[in-house]
Formats: C-alpha cells, sequence, structure tokens
C-alpha cells in the first residue's frame, strides 16, 4: 500500500515535467521555425482581406483532411498492434497524435516511436517497436515508389541530373523499393538470418528478438499498404489544396509530380525537429523552382503545410496527454505517464 502511494504521487510531477519539456521544446523550435522565415521579402498580397476571402476554402479543407490524414494513420496502427492489443479506434488515435508530440521534439522523430509505446503494456514493448517498424515500412514504400514514377515520368526533373544519372537513379530506387517490400513482407525472416549473424545475436537478443514469435499476416500487411497509399492521397491532396491557396501557376500534373518528388526526398532524410521546415523549404524551393514558382509563395505553402500537418497535431497529441478522456483509467500493466 505504501509502494502505490509513493508511486502514485511520483507519477505527477512525471507527467508535469514532461508536459513542460515539450511546451518548452514546442515554443523553441516554433521561434526557430519562424525566425527562419522573417528575412524573407513576401508580398503582401497573400495577407490582404480580399485574397484571403476569395482562397480561403483551399486552407479550410487543406485542415479538415488533417482529420483523414490522422485517421489513416491510426487504423494502421490499430491494424498492427491488433495481434498483441485490443485497442479502440480512439485510443489508437490518442497514440499516433502523442507519438506525434514527442516525434516533434525529438532528432530524427525518434519520439514518435516512444509515444505510441506508452500506448501499450510494458510486456508488449517489442512487439509494439516491430508494428511502428511495419507502419514506417508500408508509408515509406507508398512514397518511394510513387516520388519514383513521378521523377521518371516528368521530364522537367531531368534538368536537375542529367540523363544517365536518371535512369541509374531510377533503376536503383526501384531496386532499393524491391528490396523494401521483400523486408516488409518477410520481416520474421529477416529477424530469424539476422539472429544467426554472431555479431548480430547479442544485439538483438538484448532487445528481446529472441521471443520474436509471432508476425502480421499478409493480408492485413496488404491493408496496411493500402491504408498508407490512402494517406498518401489525402497529404498530397492537402499540398494541393495549399498550392491552389498560393496561386501555383502550373498544371495539376505538374503538381502532383512535384508534390511526389518532395515526398520521396523527404522520405529518404532524417531531419532534426529544429531543421525540420528550413530544410523542406529549401527542398521545396529546388523542387518548385523548375515550374517557376516564386520563393515567397513557396515558402509560404511549405510553412503552412508544416503548421496543419505537423505542429497542430503535435499540440493535440500534448493536449491529450493533459487531458484524459473522461471515465478513462490507467492500468498498471501499460506504459503511460499519468
Amino acid at each position: 500500500m505504501i509502494r502505490q502511494a509513493t508511486y502514485s504521487h511520483f507519477k505527477i510531477p512525471v507527467k508535469g515535467l514532461l508536459s513542460l519539456g515539450i511546451v518548452l521544446c514546442l515554443f523553441y523550435i516554433i521561434h526557430k521555425e519562424v525566425r527562419s522565415l522573417t528575412d524573407i521579402e513576401i508580398d503582401p498580397i497573400f495577407f490582404s482581406k480580399a485574397y484571403v476571402i476569395r482562397h480561403i476554402h483551399f486552407m479550410i479543407l487543406c485542415t479538415v483532411l488533417l482529420v483523414a490524414n490522422v485517421f489513416c494513420e491510426a487504423t494502421k496502427w490499430q491494424m498492427a498492434t491488433q495481434y498483441f492489443i485490443q485497442q479502440s479506434k480512439a485510443k489508437s488515435i490518442r497514440a499516433v497524435l502523442f507519438g506525434n508530440t514527442l516525434g516533434f521534439v525529438t532528432p530524427s522523430k525518434v519520439g514518435e516511436y516512444a509515444g505510441r509505446l506508452l500506448h501499450t503494456s510494458k510486456q508488449k514493448s517489442l512487439k509494439g517497436l516491430l508494428a511502428n517498424l511495419y507502419c514506417s515500412l508500408s508509408q515509406n514504400i507508398v512514397n518511394i515508389l510513387i516520388g519514383l514514377l513521378a521523377f521518371g515520368l516528368n521530364p522537367s526533373f531531368n534538368s536537375l541530373i542529367n540523363r544517365y544519372l536518371t535512369s541509374s537513379f531510377f533503376t536503383l530506387g526501384i531496386v532499393f523499393t524491391f528490396v523494401l517490400v521483400l523486408v516488409y513482407f518477410n520481416l520474421e525472416v529477416v529477424i530469424e538470418k539476422a539472429s544467426k549473424v554472431e555479431i548480430l545475436k547479442k544485439r538483438l537478443d538484448a532487445l528481446g528478438f529472441e521471443q520474436f514469435d509471432e508476425a502480421i499476416d499478409r493480408q492485413t500487411l496488404t491493408q496496411m499498404l493500402a491504408w498508407s497509399f490512402l494517406r498518401y492521397v489525402v497529404y498530397a491532396a492537402q499540398y494541393i489544396l495549399v498550392c491552389h491557396y498560393f496561386d501555383f501557376d502550373t498544371s495539376l500534373l505538374n503538381m502532383l509530380s512535384g508534390v511526389s518528388f518532395i515526398f520521396l526526398i523527404q522520405s529518404a532524410l532524417i531531419l532534426p525537429p529544429v531543421l525540420g521546415l528550413l530544410a523542406r523549404g529549401e527542398i521545396a524551393i529546388v523542387v518548385w523552382s523548375l515550374f517557376a514558382i516564386s520563393t515567397d509563395q513557396i515558402l509560404l505553402s511549405t510553412f503552412s503545410l508544416w503548421i496543419i500537418n505537423i505542429l497542430v497535431p503535435a499540440v493535440i497529441g500534448l493536449i491529450v496527454l493533459l487531458v484524459p478522456v473522461g471515465g478513462e483509467k490507467p492500468s498498471s500493466e501499460t506504459n503511460q505517464i499519468t
């Protein structure tokens, strides 16, 4: 009884300190990102009342699609974890949102994994890690494959590198995607083979991979790929809506190609949160400048999408941490911070 009371009193300051740390990190990162845009000359027409009224429906629809974006990812997480934990759609959404929060304030978004693992039991942490890996692999396969097709089929990108390097890049990308698909559908075999290598065996055993005895069936993996594709479509639609808001003067086909190629590059890069917006802006400038889009349009669209799809979910995830669902009681068997 004494131990339980001590633990109960300990949990509250831990949650408070974690929340305070996240808030401070949020403010710091936002400050850094906004400062990176202060030296840019922006056409004031984008902030005029008449312009906003005429284009606001694009931004409203983009924001509404955030719900679909999170729902798709939460569905994948629920499917990947259904073999070892039963959780409602609402709890899956909470796990994804809190993962976004920790991912926002940690290098290379490693906190996204930790945020989701806090919604699984301690005994299932390894399986939760593998579920995260499946979700990540499924999305990267879709991002890379569609990005490669856009890169190979749109001749505008040939000006970035010469024709021979373009062909080599496309071929290597397709081979890499094929390898990713093989790993995705045979992850348990990959882990089993890796565990036989002496150098890797000790590391895998230390992580508990010797107990890895369950694999997601291929039907579920295929369904997760379908949800990843749907999420890709939603995200691409959001980007195109933002492009329309800032009057990108190019065809819809070029917009789709540009968005797909940007997603491809972002999937291949590991971006720390303090460099996330700056790096995204640089990538977007390289791609959209091929279609004669102005720098202020490019950076404003990048910043807007960053706010909607990264900052807003991170803030909502923080609220999820601070405000538990009514009637929900934390389990003694979970990793939850309460």
